[in-house]
């Protein structure tokens, strides 16, 4: 996410230098820090581009107190404010653009939601969902419930966030249900998990279903740490890649744009 420690002006400014002698057909890839994520709901409501920030996450929490934190102001991105910066480059430069796609990165696994530094709670989904590919790791999926009742106001803030958030929270969750039914071996629940749902998701659940019940397929030492959990990982993560167009909602705001032609042509 570097390129949100450019001010929009700036981020203008370095895609009108792009555009100076990009062909058509070249791809520009934005990776921006996102305003809405659930990492920082403190600045939903803020009016200014430029807010502080900082990379705690990189030191343990046990040393937050010892070794100080450097803060510096970075620019949380909507996609509507990248839009306009893209849009106001091409006008300028009378190149065309077009966005060829966009997605929100790390929803509910953005690094800061295990410092609870913005004002959220300290919540450890990134690292029970990375604890899924460890070879150690057992079948610990309780704590993977996402729950989103501490940050219902936001609503009132970013409604169409909001709906984001809680669909993908739906999704996510009916993933951990599933699971939790195969380990108790639950049929008749994972049964109404997969009849209930959409077909995206419900192909998804068959899919796990299928891998644990045929287990005995796979010659792994350990078809939990193995197979099984870097699975439910992959899927977990893979869901916000099914929504469509960013919402500007996760730890991170991709999009991919393409340069056309010149407006005289």
């Amino acid at each position: 996410s570097s390129l949100s420690h450019l001010a929009p002006y700036k981020l203008q400014m370095l895609v009108e230098n792009i555009l100076t002698h990009a062909q058509p057909g070249a791809i520009i890839f934005f990776d921006l820090i996102g305003k809405y994520s659930l990492e920082w709901p403190k600045y939903w409501n803020e009016n200014r581009t430029m807010l502080p920030y900082n990379m705690a996450y990189l030191t343990p929490p046990e040393l937050w107190d010892k070794e100080q934190i450097q803060w510096y102001d970075v620019c949380f991105w909507t996609p509507a404010m990248l839009f306009q910066t893209l849009d106001a480059a091409s006008k300028k430069m009378e190149k065309c653009m077009q966005v060829v796609k966009s997605t929100d990165r790390s929803i509910f696994l953005g690094r800061h939601m295990e410092t609870g530094i913005f004002g959220a709670p300290r919540l450890n989904y990134r690292h029970q969902v990375n604890h899924l590919f460890d070879h150690e790791h057992r079948e610990d999926i309780e704590h993977l419930f996402i729950n989103l009742d501490w940050c219902a106001e936001l609503e009132k803030v970013k409604p169409d966030v909001w709906a984001r958030l809680c669909d993908y929270k739906e999704k996510w969750n009916c993933i951990i249900r599933l699971v939790e039914a195969l380990l108790h071996g639950n049929d008749s629940t994972v049964s109404s998990l997969i009849e209930s749902t959409s077909e995206d998701l419900s192909s998804e659940l068959k899919f796990l279903t299928w891998l644990y019940r045929n287990a005995i397929r796979f010659p792994a030492v350990d078809f939990w740490a193995s197979i099984m959990g870097p699975q439910i990982a992959v899927i977990l993560r893979n869901i916000e890649l099914s929504f469509g167009p960013a919402l500007g909602c996760g730890h991170g705001l991709l999009c991919v744009v393409e340069i056309t032609e010149s407006f005289d042509k």
